[in-house]
C-alpha cells in the first residue's frame, strides 16, 4: 500500500524536473544562439537577415535582397503579360476532310469526336496555332503555316476569356510566313496589342512568349506565358530544300516556344509586341533546344500594311536574271578568283534593270553599300525591299566600276487569254 501511495509523488517529481530542464535549455539557447538574438541587443543576426532589410518595416521584418529583386522582375513580367495577353488569340483551322488516328480503349467505347472504324477514329483534320490582334477593326496577324491550305477550312478564334468567333483570311505573305485574318463579325471591347520597335532590340533583354500551345490536350482557353531573353538578333536560317520562305534576319529567343505557339506574340518587358513567334529548332528526339525564332514586328508592320492596301504582298520585279559568283561560276566565266558579286546574265527590255543601265555580263558588287559575297547576302540585302524601293548598286563592267540606282517595280501580271473555251 505504501508503494502505491508514493507512485504519484514520484511521477510528479519527474514531470517537474523535465519542465525545469526544458526551461533551462531554452534560456541557454536564447543566451548563446544568434538565431534568437534581437537586433536591438546588438547581437549577431542570422546570415539570411544580413542580406537586406525592408525599408517599410524599419528593420523589424528583414527581407532578403534576392527576394526583392525576384519580386521586381516578377512584377515587370506580370504587368507586361497582363498588358499583352488579352490581344493574343488561339486559332483553330478545321478542314472539310478527315484524318485517321489510332483509337485508345476509351475512344473505342465512346468514339470521341469522330466515329469508330476498324480500331481507328476518323476525325476532321485540324491545325492549331496562335494569333495577335493588331488593329481595332478586328485584324489578326499569324503565321501562314498555321493556316495551311485553308481554302476548304473554317477558322475559329478563341480569346483568353473564352469567347469564340469565326475568322476569314484577308491576305497572305508566304515568303515571310505571315498571314492576316479578320473577325467575321463585329466584336465589342476588342483588345488590341501595342506594337514595339524591333530595330531597337538588344541581346539580353527580357522576352515573353505568349500563345496557346497544346490546346488539343488542354481544355482551357487560358494562354501560356513563358519567359526568357533575346538570345540573338539578325539570325539567318535556311528554310530547307524547296521552300520559298525567307527565314532571314529573325529574332532568336530562349523563351519556350512549343507546338501551337506559332503566330503568337513575343513581348518585351513593357508589354509591347516585338515579334511573331514562328518556329523552333528541335533535337532529333523532338525536344526543345531552347532556340526559338520570331519574325521582327517592324517587318510584320509593312507586310500587313501591304496586304491591307493591296490584298497581298505585291511581288517585286527588278527585270534581270543573275547568279551569285561562286568558285564554279568564276571558273566557267574565266573570272579572277577574287571577283565577288551578283553576275547579271539577262536583262529584260523596259525593265527597272534596263532603266538603271545594267547589261548582261555586269557584276553587281554591292547593294546599298553591302558587298554581295554569298547568296544569303543578296537575299538579306533585298529582304525589306518592296515595290517602289530604290536600291543603290555598285556595278563592275570589265575594268570599270560605276554606281546606279534601280527602283523595284511590281512584277507584271500574266495577260488573260483572249481565246474562248
Amino acid at each position: 500500500m505504501s508503494h502505491d501511495r508514493s507512485l504519484p509523488y514520484l511521477v510528479g517529481g519527474l514531470l517537474g524536473a523535465t519542465v525545469g530542464l526544458i526551461a533551462l535549455v531554452v534560456l541557454l539557447v536564447r543566451a548563446f544562439s544568434p538565431v534568437f538574438s534581437s537586433p536591438q541587443e546588438g547581437r549577431v543576426e542570422p546570415a539570411a537577415h544580413l542580406i537586406g532589410v525592408s525599408a517599410s518595416s524599419g528593420g523589424a521584418f528583414p527581407v532578403a535582397v534576392e527576394d526583392s529583386i525576384s519580386a521586381g522582375r516578377g512584377n515587370a513580367i506580370v504587368q507586361a503579360s497582363r498588358r499583352a495577353s488579352p490581344a493574343v488569340v488561339g486559332i483553330t483551322v478545321i478542314y472539310d476532310r478527315f484524318s485517321r488516328v489510332p483509337a485508345n480503349p476509351l475512344q473505342q467505347f465512346f468514339s470521341g469526336r469522330g466515329f469508330r472504324q476498324g480500331g481507328v477514329i476518323r476525325q476532321p483534320y485540324q491545325k492549331l496555332g496562335s494569333g495577335v490582334i493588331i488593329d481595332p477593326r478586328g485584324y489578326i496577324v499569324t503565321n501562314n503555316h498555321v493556316l495551311g491550305d485553308s481554302k476548304d477550312a473554317r477558322i475559329f478564334l478563341t480569346l483568353g476569356d473564352g469567347r469564340q468567333y469565326r475568322a476569314e483570311v484577308v491576305g497572305r505573305a508566304p515568303s515571310f510566313d505571315l498571314a492576316l485574318l479578320r473577325f467575321s463579325e463585329a466584336v465589342e471591347d476588342l483588345p488590341v496589342a501595342v506594337l514595339g520597335d524591333s530595330d531597337r532590340l538588344e541581346p539580353g533583354q527580357w522576352a515573353i512568349a505568349i500563345g496557346a500551345p497544346y490546346r488539343y490536350l488542354l481544355d482551357d482557353p487560358a494562354l501560356t506565358i513563358t519567359v526568357g531573353v533575346i538570345s540573338a538578333l539578325h539570325r539567318d536560317l535556311e528554310p530547307g530544300q524547296g521552300s520559298a520562305v525567307n527565314y532571314l534576319d529573325m529574332i532568336q529567343t530562349d523563351a519556350a516556344i512549343t507546338q501551337g505557339n506559332s503566330g503568337g506574340a513575343l513581348v518585351n518587358s513593357r508589354g509591347e509586341v516585338i515579334g511573331i513567334n514562328t518556329f523552333i529548332i528541335r533535337s532529333r528526339g523532338g525536344g526543345n533546344l531552347g532556340a526559338g525564332f520570331a519574325v521582327p514586328i517592324n517587318r510584320v508592320r509593312w507586310v500587313m500594311d501591304e496586304i491591307l492596301q493591296y490584298g497581298e504582298l505585291r511581288p517585286r520585279f527588278a527585270g534581270f536574271h543573275g547568279a551569285v559568283l561562286d568558285r564554279r561560276l568564276r571558273y566557267l566565266l574565266q573570272l579572277d578568283d577574287s571577283m565577288t558579286g551578283l553576275f547579271v546574265g539577262e536583262v529584260w527590255a523596259g525593265s527597272p534593270a534596263e532603266k538603271a543601265g545594267l547589261e548582261p555580263g555586269d557584276v553587281i558588287r554591292a547593294i546599298d553599300g553591302r558587298p554581295i559575297l554569298r547568296k544569303i547576302d543578296f537575299n538579306r540585302t533585298i529582304l525589306e525591299a518592296r515595290v517602289g524601293s530604290r536600291l543603290h548598286l555598285s556595278v563592275q563592267r570589265g575594268d570599270e566600276i560605276f554606281d546606279t540606282d534601280l527602283t523595284l517595280a511590281e512584277r507584271p501580271r500574266p495577260k488573260p487569254s483572249s481565246q474562248g473555251p
